[in-house]
């Protein structure tokens, strides 16, 4: 296969930013990252011996660069950054999962909420597309976002986010369903104590719900960027609502490089075997 690219608990991203979430224990072009021989290098624990959270710290970390944006933007230079906590201790990085002598070929948006001992990785051409809708002369409309989400110790949790907004009444939300090319590939009910509901006097109400893929759909939706036409469907008890078609598009389009993060930290956190429980946060 040539793509490569848990337990998440009660975080989320939102456009630019996180925002908490309840109720969740489990929450481009095609490329090659080059995360194998580097992970290789990286100490592994011993045999038959639980591995420590700074040789599963050390091992993810090979996974990805965190680079300075600006300078591979403007210079197409590879300059190592860190990022800088804020005092609400979230550090915003830019990680490179894949990369050739001047470019970053599949770079994501990167955040480490320090409280939590999570990170968040995300594509932002979404989030542009997104904010050009919300403050559309339209109003609010429904949207989708997709999100990798790393704990501490533990394995990467692909995450799909829809979201409904509207002035005009309540769906309640409960089924999300995604067509590629006239085949339905992702249905699933939701449990309505899983769906967060809200109500703002500006943008009217909200529904959301961070649904963490299982196996079998992590493999069903590979084939989502690849697809020609991609329909997705949120439905509830009022009937059902039908994302814009070019939205549509540009979230099948970003899977692509979440799947290629998604694989390569998968990749490296289960080159790390069990880790010691009593080492992790």
């Amino acid at each position: 296969m040539s793509w490569r690219i848990g337990a998440l608990t009660a975080a989320c991203l939102t456009i630019g930013g996180l925002i908490g979430c309840q109720r969740h224990d489990r929450a481009l072009d095609q490329v090659k990252p080059d995360t194998p021989s580097s992970v290789a290098q990286a100490t592994e624990p011993p045999l038959n011996k639980p591995a420590t959270a700074a040789q599963w710290h050390e091992l993810v970390a090979k996974a990805f660069d965190k680079v300075d944006r600006d300078a591979l933007h403007k210079r197409k230079v590879f300059e190592k950054n860190e990022g800088t906590m804020d005092e609400n201790g979230i550090t915003e990085f830019y990680a490179c999962f894949s990369k050739s002598t001047s470019a970053c070929q599949v770079g994501l948006e990167g955040k480490k909420d320090a409280f939590r001992k999570i990170q968040f990785f995300s594509a932002s051409v979404l989030d542009a597309f997104d904010m050009q809708a919300k403050y559309a002369s339209g109003g609010p409309k429904p949207s989708m976002r997709s999100y990798v989400s790393l704990r501490d110790c533990k394995s990467p949790a692909l995450v799909i986010l829809p979201m409904f907004r509207s002035r005009a009444g309540w769906l309640f939300l409960n089924q999300l369903s995604i067509m590629s090319d006239g085949v339905v590939v992702f249905d699933r009910k939701l449990d309505d104590g899983s769906v967060n509901r809200d109500h703002d006097e500006i943008w009217g109400i909200q529904e959301s719900v961070h649904l963490v893929l299982e196996s079998a759909e992590v493999d069903a939706l590979k084939k989502l960027p690849d697809a020609s036409d991609v329909i997705i469907r949120l439905s509830g008890q009022k009937g059902y609502v039908t994302l814009d078609k070019e939205y549509s598009r540009i979230f099948a389009k970003q899977l692509r490089s979440l799947y290629v993060a998604y694989d390569s930290l998968n990749e490296a956190s289960k080159s790390v075997g069990t880790v010691d429980d009593s080492s992790c946060p």
